[in-house]
């Protein structure tokens, strides 16, 4: 009997799976337990909240998400379950710091400030924040970095506080998982008191996931003055996002910060050799369980995040950061986008996840820093 494939229809090159199994296609947002009955393995996407109530009942043994959060997936039952997990981790860095850049360049041109000027803080440094802070000193700016895990497990640094980052900062991107427990739980860390103690007028970026920042404490903060601008990405109970917040954002995107044509497929062909490998380690699927390895975690820092978040500035001239400027605001167009999700918003006949599927065919363009930054 053939493997059972159950794939979302937005995940890029999905007929690569077929070389693997049958394919059956369905919904993110409308799958249910009782159509997974038959089915082996699930590739999802973070639309697709993976929990007992979907999979009690079903003979999956593999689930496989093409993003790098897993807040959607229920790791203590997947594990309990003895089902495999594979993640896309890292796929989508590229994208979200082309994003964070283009957010930069419209801060600055907005408060009429030379980007050597000002001063960025960045919260988590892996991959995203390792990479747009590294970009950041190569364009001038002064970069801050706070990552109280990686400095618990002696990580180099160097490291600030976060209360000294927030007190610093011109404008502070958010670049943490969502996590609920532990010392460093990040679920609602950008409360009010948190926003409080930003440098008065910074901005605040968040492409992380939206349940990091308190949407209402945000608002509020906007609302006063204390946060001059926000760009905001991901958002709490998406699709139904909170539509004042919305209102007083500086730009506010549908969750696809990470969305390139490049990083759909990289995010497919990882979780799919993912499943090539399982499928070879697991040679019974007759039908009886098998005894899987645990999930990987990535708990170590790469050479290339190192590399990028301990980058020296060399301050290019101000023709040649106008020239990526230029470059970076035509090949992410985030004004456009936030046009759109506005404009989807106010239409009955569409909404959220539209506006996101029409965002997300970019080419990215960061290739190209080197050159013009040499």
């Amino acid at each position: 009997m053939s493997l059972q494939i159950w794939i979302d229809d937005q995940i890029a090159d999905r007929g690569a799976y077929a070389q693997l199994g049958d394919l059956n296609v369905f919904s993110g947002r409308e799958i249910t337990r009782d159509a997974l009955t038959d089915a082996d393995v699930l590739i999802v996407r973070s639309v697709t909240h993976v929990a007992p109530s979907l999979l009690n009942g079903t003979r999956i043994r593999f689930v496989g998400t093409v993003t790098t959060g897993v807040d959607h997936l229920d790791i203590a039952y997947l594990q309990e379950q003895s089902i495999e997990v594979a993640t896309a981790a890292g796929f989508n860095a590229r994208p979200v710091a082309e994003y964070v850049l283009a957010s930069l360049f419209l801060l600055a041109d907005q408060r009429c400030i030379p980007m050597q000027h000002l001063t960025l803080g960045v919260v988590g440094v892996g991959r995203i924040g390792s990479m747009i802070g590294g970009w950041a000193k190569s364009i001038g700016m002064s970069v801050l970095f706070n990552d109280p895990p990686r400095e618990m497990v002696g990580d180099t640094g160097p490291w600030m506080s976060i209360n000294a980052l927030l007190a610093a900062s011109d404008i502070v991107t958010l670049h943490v998982p969502l996590t609920h427990e532990g010392t460093h739980a990040t679920v609602g860390m950008a409360d009010a008191d948190w926003l409080s103690r930003m440098n008065h007028g910074a901005s605040l970026i968040n492409t992380s996931r939206g349940g990091i920042v308190d949407e209402k404490a945000l608002f509020s903060a906007i609302e006063a003055n204390s946060v001059s601008n926000a760009v905001v990405d991901t958002w709490l109970n998406e699709p139904h996002v909170n539509r004042e917040l919305v209102g007083r954002c500086r730009i506010a995107t549908p969750h696809i910060a990470g969305h390139s044509i490049d990083a759909k497929f990289r995010g497919s062909r990882l979780v799919r050799e993912a499943l090539a490998d399982w499928c070879t380690q697991a040679n019974d699927l007759s039908g009886h369980r098998v005894e899987l390895h645990a999930p990987k975690v990535d708990a170590g820092v790469s050479d290339d995040v190192i590399k990028h978040r301990n980058a020296v500035a060399c301050v290019p001239d101000d023709v040649k950061v106008t020239a990526l400027a230029d470059a970076t605001k035509k090949a992410c167009p985030i004004e456009l986008m936030d046009q759109d999700f506005r404009a989807a918003l106010c239409d009955k006949n569409r909404g959220f996840d539209a506006a996101r599927l029409r965002a997300g065919s970019r080419a990215e363009f960061s290739h190209r820093f080197d050159d013009m930054l040499s």
